[in-house]
Formats: structure tokens, sequence, C-alpha cells
């Protein structure tokens, strides 16, 4: 059963690096967007093992991030694990 998380703001704690990966896992985290915004999490004949509200909190956070001066990656993965 997925645990449910708060947000914490990484944006501050990584004011002043140049650049960061983002290893999500694609589960908790993404189960809990889900949940928040009262959409689905997956969608299987849509977004075949990935959540779209977890990509788009995903997008946000990156976007964020880049605003400070912190060039991101996001580790790819569908698979959960």
């Amino acid at each position: 059963m997925p645990i449910h998380f708060n947000d914490l703001d990484v944006v501050s704690e990584v004011t002043g690096l140049k650049s960061a990966l983002i290893v999500p896992c694609n589960m908790c985290p993404a189960v809990t967007v889900a949940v928040r915004e009262e959409k689905p999490f997956i969608q299987f004949f849509r977004s075949f093992l990935k959540s779209v509200p977890f990509e788009q909190y995903m997008e946000t956070l990156q976007s964020r991030l880049r605003e400070k001066g912190v060039n991101t990656k996001v580790f790819k993965s569908y698979i959960p694990h």
C-alpha cells in the first residue's frame, strides 16, 4: 500500500547549486500527488505506466528550480520500483 507524503520545499535547499538529478520513485509520491489533486493516478489506456499528475508536478518543480538557476534532469523509469 502506498504511503502518503507531505511536500518538502527542496527549492530552498538547492539554492546555489548549478545542477541536480531528480530520481523520483514513481509509486508513493505519484499516488500522493494524484490524491491531492483528485485526479487518476494512472490511466492505462491513455498513459500506460505513467502518472500524468506526477509528470506535471515534476515539470513544475523543474521550472521552479530553473528560475533559481538550477539545471535539472529527471531519471525516467516508468516501471514502479
